[in-house]
């Protein structure tokens, strides 16, 4: 701050200080004169001051100073519950001094419409404080660029707010003053009137207070000396004429039974009023005269119609609630319960469900125990809510329940009936076993991943050395059998393994616009071999290209899944149907059917005539190894990895079966206006051996000289390296000669991905093919791939591996 800069600030606050009339003018005129010199004391174009409501929930600008406009204005309101930890840092005493309201946590909560609409950067709040309570805050709204403010600058507007917590004491306290002033008068005009009118008459009236006056509607002259006939109508609500009825009243007064009664009484201007009146004999020197006291009871009547009204109102929400609502007797039998009550359970009416039910908890609970801990809790507590409770309908269909219960007891304590209210969540608690079952797919999803990579290391090298015993043994050697029965076994571990991970949704996908009408014409051709002869195959694909984004080995998995389950649903033969269309799904079909969000799919139906599912086993077809097969005839993960693989691609899956009605599999996936790629060739094994020089960078000793072991048996020349920093150091020693960079993804030191970017440095234009045992999660949150680099996944045999080396060498 510059010596000028201080210079003004102590002009302007001597002043203030010294002008000596600051809290002598109307409250109004101090706020503004601070305002306007604090705008100027701390340059700030926005000067306000806001006053928060009685809960702290709404806070209203009640002036604000634009500096340069040198204009005055007010009543901006903002929802002060919206930003809570502000407010809370206000109540603690403390001054918010933020260079950057957006991004400063006292402030990011306001709305950030407020500072945008103002075009404000940064701003000091002070707290004003009223009684010891928080009231308002004192705003210092810099608009433009950020700024940062010195301490001197927080000192000056905190001095400020001070002031304008003053000027707010001294307004309340004139407030209170005021209303000190009123409520003196209020408290001497009831004790030295009354709300009842009173009168000293016989059959007149002698005399009358100020509001009797009031009540008739006239003076004290038009009451004195006149008949209370004269202020009555001709005849009473009972029909009696008012001079018989009022003859009678006075008489039995007179005579010493005091009096009390309805009366209805006509007003000086004709109106016709409700009122009490009672009549006391009273001796006044041996003279026999009435005090009669009169009230105006015409609201009372008026407030009964309403008390009238809304009990009719309170018996409609009780007879048209959309909630069961009840009364119960400790035995069990219910007092009341509403037609909604009666619906949930079945009955057609309030008094069926009242007659038939003599006990609760044996006839409507599941469990009659529960009936017992929702009565154990009741006592303990008084009340419950959210209690859940399996219920039976009349026609013994399940549903469950939430209820919201209390104990209504006597004067002594003792309990006479409990009362709630019921609300169906049958359909809530299907979502929560939904979500119960995604958590344990997920469960298994997580194991599977874990175990891959370490597995398929070992499948790996398995593998490849049964490979290697089968090409040093001569064709004729009995060995080769069990050999090949190794690698059989091997196959299948690798299956598993493949179809937890694609259940689990962990396998890497290789995306491409295909046509499902296509996916669908090639798996065809290999159906006769899966289903046999017995079964006909019928297929009804859509006129139109149905373009999914798809890895089709992925969609052929599940084609080929879905055709051995139908072959073992038609032991005898039958008949599999399948069918391809467009559809599109709308709002109300995901709210309906509880999934799919709204756009273009293609439709794939299997449908076979076999045995068909009770709905038992259907909630359980996709489950990862459940299966109706005898032991030892399946894994139970054909569906599962079918399902995976669906939703993987972002598709769902449905089944629909009937015992003895067949089964039909409806599979969604979402389509792509991109246009379809033609499906791979396949790949000619025939000639796997070469001649070029491969760097080999594999972490595994094991796999390291496998794969080298096979890659020289075919003619390549193999470089190794035992990590990617090695990798790096093999390629600058021997980089002229290499053709194609084999890396593992994950390896200590540098990653395969990293040593091939560095690598790329040197040489752009360089092949490499990545190997990895990991799952496709990992690797993507390592950050290692990306799209179009080639990979393949462990475990693979030792051929897959040349076939591939050859297919990107040959590219």
């Amino acid at each position: 701050m510059t010596d000028e800069d201080l210079k003004m600030q102590n002009e302007l606050l001597t002043s203030l200080i010294l002008k000596g009339d600051l809290f002598f003018k109307d409250f109004e005129s101090n706020i503004k004169r601070i305002l306007e010199i604090s705008s100027e004391l701390i340059q700030t174009e926005r000067v306000s001051v806001w006053k928060y409501n009685q809960a702290l929930s709404e806070i209203t600008c009640i002036e604000l100073y634009e500096r340069s406009l040198k204009r005055h204005s007010k009543g901006e309101k903002l929802v002060s519950s919206d930003f809570p930890s502000y407010t809370a840092y206000h109540a603690n005493g403390k001054v918010i001094a933020a260079e950057d309201v957006f991004s400063d946590h006292r402030t990011s909560q306001i709305p950030w419409e407020y500072f945008q609409k103002h075009g404000i950067a940064s701003l000091i709040d002070v707290p004003i404080y009223v009684g010891g309570k928080l009231s308002g805050i004192m705003c210092f709204e810099h608009v433009g660029a950020k700024r940062q403010w010195s301490l001197t600058e927080e000192s000056h507007a905190l001095m400020m707010g001070i002031l304008v917590s003053l000027c707010f004491e001294i307004e309340e306290r004139k407030r209170v003053e005021s209303a000190l002033r009123e409520s003196e008068l209020w408290y001497r005009t009831i004790f030295e009137g009354s709300s009842e009118g009173f009168f000293i008459m016989t059959d007149l009236f002698l005399d009358c207070n100020e509001q009797a006056c009031k009540i008739f509607r006239c003076s004290k002259e038009d009451i004195m000396g006149h008949s209370p006939i004269e202020f009555s109508p001709e005849f009473q609500p009972d029909g009696r004429s008012s001079a018989e009825a009022a003859r009678e009243y006075t008489k039995s007064a007179m005579s010493g039974k005091p009096q009390r009664f309805y009366w209805k009484h006509k007003r000086k201007d004709g109106i016709l009023i409700d009122t009490e009146i009672s009549l006391t004999l009273l001796d006044v020197e041996k003279r026999n005269i009435l005090f009669a006291t009169l009230i105006d009871i015409t609201e009372k009547r008026h407030i009964e119609e309403s008390l009238k009204k809304a009990e009719e109102k309170y018996r409609s929400i009780f007879e048209n609630s959309m909630e069961g609502i009840f009364q119960t007797t400790a035995e069990g039998r219910f007092i009341t319960a509403n037609p909604a009550l009666a619906r949930m359970y079945g009955y057609d009416s309030p008094e069926e469900l009242i007659s038939s039910v003599t006990n609760i908890g044996r006839q409507l609970y599941y469990d009659p125990k529960r009936r017992l801990e929702f009565l154990a809790e009741l006592k303990k507590e008084g009340s419950v809510r959210g209690f859940e409770i399996k219920s039976r309908r009349k026609n013994g269909e399940v549903f469950w329940l939430s209820a919201n219960a209390k104990i209504i007891c006597d004067e002594k304590g003792k309990i006479k009936y409990y009362e709630g209210m019921l609300q169906e969540i049958t359909d809530r608690k299907k979502l929560e076993e939904q979500l119960k079952h995604s958590q344990k797919m997920e469960a298994i999803g997580t194991l599977a991943g874990g175990v891959a990579h370490d597995f398929n290391n070992i499948l790996t090298v398995i593998m490849g050395y049964a490979h290697l015993m089968l090409l040093n043994i001569k064709s004729e050697d009995p060995m080769r059998q069990y050999i090949s029965h190794i690698i059989a076994a091997s196959e299948k571990a690798s299956s598993l393994t493949n179809s937890l991970l694609a259940f689990s949704r962990k396998q890497m996908m290789s995306l491409s616009p295909v046509n499902l009408n296509e996916l669908v014409r090639n798996a065809e051709k290999i159906f006769t071999r899966i289903l046999g002869e017995d079964v006909e195959v019928q297929t009804f694909l859509s006129e139109n290209d149905l373009i999914v984004m798809a890895d089709s080995n992925q969609i052929e998995h599940v084609l080929f899944n879905l055709a051995t389950n139908a072959r073992d649903a038609m032991q005898e033969g039958g008949l599999l149907i399948i069918e391809t269309e467009r559809l599109y799904l709308n709002e109300e079909y995901a709210k309906t059917h509880g999934y799919g969000k709204p756009g273009a799919y293609a439709l794939l139906t299997f449908s076979d005539f076999g045995c068909g599912m009770d709905k038992k086993t259907m909630e359980n077809i996709f489950e990862p190894f459940f299966t109706t097969k005898e032991p030892s005839k399946g894994t139970g993960l054909g569906l599962s990895m079918a399902y995976g693989i669906v939703k993987q691609h972002g598709g769902y899956i449905n089944v629909y079966s009937e015992p003895g009605k067949g089964t039909t599999f409806k599979i969604y996936l979402p389509l792509t206006e991109q246009k379809a790629v033609s499906l791979p060739s396949p790949i000619n094994t025939a000639e796997l051996t070469g001649k070029e020089t491969i760097l080999l960078a594999e972490d595994d000793a094991n796999i390291r000289n496998l794969t080298k072991f096979f890659l020289e048996k075919y003619g390549y020349r193999v470089i190794e390296a035992v990590d990617g920093e090695d990798a790096i150091e093999r390629f600058t020693e021997n980089g002229d000669m290499i053709d194609l960079l084999l890396f593992d993804v994950i390896m200590p030191k540098m990653n395969g991905k990293a040593a091939y970017d560095e690598i790329k440095k040197i040489k752009p234009d360089m092949k490499v093919i990545f190997i990895s045992g990991y799952t496709a999660n990992v690797i993507h949150k390592k950050g290692v791939l990306e799209e179009g680099l080639n990979i393949i996944f462990k475990p693979i045999s030792p051929f897959k591996l040349l076939e591939e080396i050859r297919r990107v060498l040959s590219t």
